[in-house]
C-alpha cells in the first residue's frame, strides 16, 4: 500500500515499504525523514488530475531515495564507528613507515651536510693558518733582506757621494754618476717590492701623528730638487698659505706618494721640459678637519686614455718596451694609490699623449695642536751647522766612516760609539751639553738602538738625556720601524742608504742653537 502525502496542493507518493515510523532505530528514522523531506520538494502533481504522471514521478523519487539512503548510511557508519589507536596504526601503517623513512633520510642528509661543512671549515682554517704563517715568514725574510741589502747599499751610495765631492775628472765623474743612478734605481726596486709585499699581506696601518705640513713639503721639495740634479728641467712651485699647518697625518706615506709622482714626472719629462708642484688647502667637513691638495704636472710624454684606466694597477706600464726605455717596476703608482686610499683620500690623473700629465692628490686631515713652532723658520734659513757636536752610534765600520765624512764636511764634529752600550757610557761620561745630537743605529750588539735610547731618556742624574735630539739612522726602514723608534723615545727616523738632504733637514728641525 502506498502513502499519499499532501503538502500545499501537491501530492507525494511514498511506497509503504520505504517508511516505518514505528521503528525506533535512529538509522531508520533518519532514512525515513530524509526520504520524506526529499519528496516534499518534488510534490508538484496531484493524483486526481494525472495519476500516470504521479506514477512516473514516484519511480524517479524511488531512485533518488536509494541514493539518499546510501549517503545517510555512510554518514551513520562514520559517526557510529569508533576507531582505536590500534585501528589507526593498522589502517595507516604503510603511510607511517614511509614518513619515517623520509624523516630518517632528511636527518641523514642534514648530518652529512654538517660533517662536510665542518670539514670544509677545518680545511679553510688550516689553509688560512698556513697562509698566515707563510706571510709571517715572508715578512720576516723581507725585513731581514731589507736590512742586509740596505747596509752595503748605504756604503755604495755614501762612498759615491764622497767621491763626487772630490771633484774628479769628467770620465770618473761620469762613472760615479752612473753608479749613483744605478744605486738609486736598485733602492727604488727594493722599496717597491717591500711596499707591495706589505700591502698584499695586509700589514698596512694608518697611524697619524702630529705633523707640520710646511716642514713636510720642504723635505719633499728638497728631495725633488735632488731628483732633478744634472737635468735641464724647470721646476715651478706654488704653495698656498696654510691656515692650519699642524695636522695629524702619516708623514712618511704622504711624502712617499708625492715623491713617487715627482720621480715619475722627472723620469718621463725630457730635458728642456717643466714640472710644477702646487700645494693648496681647503676647509674640511667640520672645523676639526681640513683637506690638503697637491697637484703635480709635467710636460712629459703623457699617457693614452686606455693606460690612464689602469695606471694604478700593479706592474702597469704603457707599453712592453717601457721597462727598457724607462727604468721602473710599474709599482710606484699602485703603491701611491694604496697609501692614499688608506688615508681616506683620492688620487686622480689627467693626461694627453705628447703633452703631459697632471696628478692630483687630496687627503683629509685632522687639525692638530701647534708643534715645533720655530721649525719652519729654521728650515727656511741656510743654517750653519759648524761646531755641532754629534754622538754617532754605529757598529758598521763602513757606514760609520761614511757618516763621519759627510757630517764633518758640513762642519760638524763627530764622536763614534761602536755599539749601544758604548754610546750610553760615552754620553754618561761627558758633561751635560757636550753633545747637541745623537744619531742612533738600531741593530747593534750589546744594546740595540731602542734600548740605548730608553736608557738615555731615563737617566736620573742627567736631565739633558730627556731633551737631547735622538734621530734613528738605520736600515730598518718600514713604517712600523719608524713607529718603534718614536715609541722608544727617538725624535725622528732616517732610513739607509742615507740621503743627506733628508738627514740635514731632520737635524735642523731638532737642534737648539
Amino acid at each position: 500500500m502506498d502513502f499519499s502525502i499532501f503538502y500545499q496542493d501537491a501530492t507525494t507518493v511514498i511506497p509503504s515499504s520505504k517508511i516505518n515510523l514505528l521503528n525506533e532505530s535512529p538509522l531508520t528514522k533518519s532514512l525515513s525523514f530524509a526520504e520524506m523531506a526529499k519528496r516534499q520538494e518534488l510534490g508538484m502533481f496531484t493524483t486526481r488530475e494525472n495519476r500516470r504522471a504521479a506514477t512516473i514521478i514516484n519511480k524517479a523519487i524511488d531512485q533518488s531515495s536509494n541514493i539518499l539512503n546510501g549517503v545517510v548510511l555512510a554518514q551513520n557508519s562514520v559517526l557510529e564507528k569508533k576507531m582505536t589507536l590500534q585501528d589507526v596504526f593498522a589502517e595507516y601503517a604503510g603511510f607511517a613507515i614511509g614518513v619515517s623513512f623520509v624523516i630518517i633520510f632528511v636527518l641523514l642528509l642534514l648530518i652529512y651536510s654538517l660533517l662536510v661543512s665542518r670539514k670544509k671549515q677545518m680545511e679553510a682554517l688550516k689553509e688560512a693558518q698556513n697562509a698566515n704563517a707563510a706571510n709571517i715568514a715572508k715578512t720576516t725574510f723581507l725585513n731581514h733582506m731589507s736590512h742586509d741589502i740596505r747596509t752595503p747599499m748605504n756604503a755604495i751610495v755614501g762612498f759615491t757621494e764622497l767621491a763626487m765631492k772630490r771633484k774628479p775628472d769628467k770620465e770618473v765623474e761620469n762613472c760615479l754618476k752612473k753608479i749613483r743612478q744605478s744605486s738609486e734605481y736598485l733602492m727604488t726596486l727594493i722599496n717597491d717590492v717591500l711596499d707591495i709585499s706589505r700591502i698584499e699581506s695586509g700589514k698596512l696601518e694608518y697611524k697619524p701623528v702630529p705633523v707640520d705640513l710646511g716642514e713636510m713639503v720642504n723635505t719633499v721639495l728638497s728631495i725633488a730638487r735632488g731628483y732633478m740634479e744634472n737635468r735641464d728641467l724647470h721646476f715651478y712651485v706654488s704653495r698656498e698659505e696654510l691656515k692650519n699647518p699642524y695636522v695629524m697625518a702619516d708623514e712618511l706615506r704622504i711624502r712617499e706618494v708625492l715623491l713617487n709622482i715627482i720621480s715619475n714626472a722627472v723620469k718621463f719629462t725630457k730635458d728642456g721640459g717643466s714640472i710644477s708642484f702646487v700645494a693648496e688647502n681647503d676647509p674640511g667637513n667640520d672645523e676639526q678637519h681640513m683637506i690638503v691638495r697637491y697637484r703635480i704636472s709635467d710636460t712629459g710624454i703623457g699617457m693614452s686614455e686606455e693606460f690612464q684606466n689602469r695606471i694604478f694597477d700593479e706592474f702597469s706600464q704603457e707599453t712592453d718596451g717601457a721597462r727598457t726605455s724607462y727604468k721602473g717596476t710599474g709599482l710606484g703608482m699602485a703603491i701611491a694609490k694604496q697609501y692614499v686610499d688608506l688615508m681616506g683620500g683620492k688620487i686622480e690623473v689627467s693626461s694627453r699623449q705628447g703633452i703631459g700629465s697632471t696628478f692630483t692628490v687630496e687627503i683629509p686631515l685632522l687639525i692638530a695642536e701647534q708643534v715645533r713652532t720655530e721649525a719652519n723658520e729654521k728650515l727656511r734659513k741656510d743654517m750653519d751647522l759648524h761646531g755641532l757636536h754629534v754622538l754617532l752610534a754605529e757598529d758598521n765600520d763602513l757606514n760609520a766612516e761614511i757618516a763621519i765624512a759627510l757630517l764633518e764636511e758640513k762642519g760638524m764634529a763627530v764622536t763614534r760609539a761602536a755599539d749601544g752600550k758604548s754610546a750610553l757610557i760615552q754620553f754618561c761620561n761627558t758633561t751635560p751639553g757636550t753633545f747637541d745630537l745623537i744619531l742612533m743605529d738600531i741593530m747593534m750588539p750589546e744594546m740595540n738602538g731602542y734600548e740605548t735610547t730608553k736608557a738615555i731618556r731615563n737617566l736620573p742624574d742627567r736631565p739633558d738625556g730627556k731633551e737631547i735630539p735622538i734621530i734613528a739612522m738605520t736600515a730598518n726602514a718600514f713604517a712600523e720601524d719608524v713607529q718603534a723608534a718614536l715609541n722608544a723615545g727617538m725624535d725622528d727616523h732616517v732610513a739607509k742608504p742615507v740621503d743627506m738632504s733628508i738627514l740635514i733637514s731632520a737635524i735642523i728641525k731638532y737642534i737648539k742653537r
